[in-house]
């Protein structure tokens, strides 16, 4: 880790601009969507919405979580969740569903960092290879789907 922490304190001490600099400065991008409908997935789509653009830092980590809901056609299909940077795949959320037309959430992250300036980061979603029907991906109000981009810290 980047950061040195200092744990001796003293009163009087004063935080300089390169001290705060080390500190995470939290959410840098933020996409819910609680109307989410996307049917008949078997192949990978981008889903409709789940997008968020932020302005990268170099040097630094980037906390990128999601969270899913997908409803399957047939009992335990197996999907699976991307989490993209244009084409590039930077994480795989899979979830094997349970009995058909039950929903199941998925939900995971990566830590990564991005060259500086403007970036995208999608989700798509696609039945995974070997599974067969398709899957639903859908959202409501008591439960949204979202993509979160948190900025953790110095690399």
């Amino acid at each position: 880790m980047a950061i040195s922490p200092n744990d001796t304190f003293t009163s009087g001490q004063i935080l300089t601009a390169s001290e705060c600099n080390s500190f995470p400065f939290g959410v840098v991008g933020y996409t819910e969507s609680t109307t989410l409908l996307q049917g008949t997935v078997t192949t990978e789509v981008d889903l409709t919405g789940m997008s968020v653009t932020f302005t990268a830092i170099a040097n630094r980590y980037y906390k990128v979580s999601a969270f899913m809901y997908g409803v399957p056609t047939v009992a335990n299909a197996v999907y699976k969740v991307n989490i993209k940077q244009g084409a590039t795949v930077l994480q795989i959320l899979f979830n094997s569903g349970g009995p058909a037309t039950t929903g199941t959430t998925t939900s995971g992250s990566v830590i990564k960092t991005f060259t500086a300036g403007s970036t995208t980061l999608k989700l798509s979603g696609a039945l995974a290879a070997g599974s067969t029907g398709s899957i639903t991906f859908n959202a409501g109000a008591t439960l949204p789907v979202f993509i979160l981009v948190e900025d953790i810290g110095p690399a």
